[in-house]
């Protein structure tokens, strides 16, 4: 795969249209996984093509179709996304918030939220985390939605719209500052790692530049500067 990205001169990457992954602003395109993903298409010495999809859901289609050579959307590494996927070195962790609105009153037990309404998106570890708890919780339901991003949901929640949704810090970083009442209940996941990810045909040469680039990134400080320069110092 690496052979054939040089051949063609051209490294094609899907992504979130998200502000914690990559959005185009009056500058241009910006994001914390646009930024990684350019310094890697620029180490190779190739263009980089940007798929931006509205959700997760449409990501692994993607993959598998060959459309994308690589997925830098701040995917974290699950046991059903390593049935099809490989991932490489992780480059950030993130929390898994339990989201909720002031006022609304605080859950603070899996056994607060079964009698509340839940929307989560679509394919996605949040998904997993409450199937794994509905093992022990029978009665927990929620929704799924794979037609929204994150941002989304946070705001359904703001609007009470929804009770509870679940939400990765970087995303709840953002939100909380255009609603200032969103808070976290509890956290259901600490430190999920986050990777970059290829489909297993890719074969191992393009994933080991990757995993390269990633370990001389932190090595650099690279990977601290562009999580500072989107999420200043909330880590």
């Amino acid at each position: 795969m690496l052979d054939q990205i040089l051949e063609i001169g051209e490294l094609r990457v899907v992504t979130r249209d998200s502000p914690t992954s990559y959005t185009v602003g009056p500058d241009g395109p910006t994001g914390p996984e646009y930024d990684l993903v350019q310094a890697f298409a620029n180490e190779l010495g190739v263009a980089l093509k940007i798929e931006a999809v509205d959700s997760v859901s449409e990501i692994l289609p993607m993959l598998l179709s060959g459309k994308a050579h690589m997925a830098a959307a701040g995917l974290s590494i699950t046991d059903t996304r390593r049935e099809y996927l490989h991932f490489g070195t992780p480059y950030e962790s993130v929390d898994v918030h339990l989201i909720y609105k002031l006022g609304t009153g605080k859950p603070r037990s899996i056994e607060d939220i079964l009698d509340r309404s839940i929307e989560v998106l679509a394919s996605t570890s949040h998904v997993e985390i409450l199937e794994s708890l509905q093992q022990e919780h029978p009665e927990l339901t929620w929704a799924e939605n794979a037609d929204v991003e994150a941002a989304d949901l946070l705001t359904k929640v703001a609007m009470g719209e929804v009770d509870l949704t679940i939400a990765d810090s970087p995303d709840f970083e953002i939100q909380r500052h255009f609603y200032p009442s969103l808070r976290v209940a509890f956290d259901l996941h600490v430190e999920d790692p986050i990777a970059w990810a290829f489909p297993k045909e890719t074969g191992d040469s393009l994933l080991a530049r990757a995993d390269e680039f990633v370990i001389a990134a932190d090595d650099s400080g690279m990977l601290a500067r562009v999580h500072d320069r989107y999420y200043g110092h909330t880590k």
